[in-house]
């Protein structure tokens, strides 16, 4: 089933997740969500090299969240115990993600002020001439 995750979502969660050694998880969890995927045979043939665009085409059909307990199930699966401390980095990355999305929205909010108060001053110097 799609998901449907604005792109602001989708940019947000894809970077929290963004992790070339997790791209084999990934793509067995794309595989199993949408076996029909018209780049899956791309995929296979170097998942680490196409680990972006796996993320970002899961995304379609998984919540951030479901990626996150696919890794973490196949991490456990295979013995590797570190899945906290790459859990800690993606909650890091998703904060810093957030942060920047925030102080860009600040820098937008601010640059429209300025374009307003540049057509009011505009508009007031038109007065003035006429």
């Amino acid at each position: 089933m799609k998901k449907t995750l604005s792109y602001k979502e989708k940019k947000r969660a894809f970077n929290a997740l963004k992790s070339p050694s997790m791209a084999s998880f990934d793509l067995k969890l794309l595989k199993k969500l949408c076996p029909e995927h018209p780049e899956l045979s791309r995929f296979m043939l170097k998942p680490s090299r196409c680990a972006d665009d796996i993320l970002f085409f899961l995304l379609d059909f998984a919540t951030a969240e479901e990626i996150c307990q696919n890794r973490i199930h196949k991490e456990v699966a295979m013995g590797n115990t570190n899945f906290e401390t790459r859990a800690e980095e993606a909650e890091s990355r998703a904060e810093e993600a957030e942060e920047r999305a925030e102080d860009a929205e600040t820098r937008a909010e601010v640059a429209e002020e300025r374009a307003e108060a540049a057509e009011q001053a505009l508009a007031d110097e038109k007065k003035k001439e006429a």
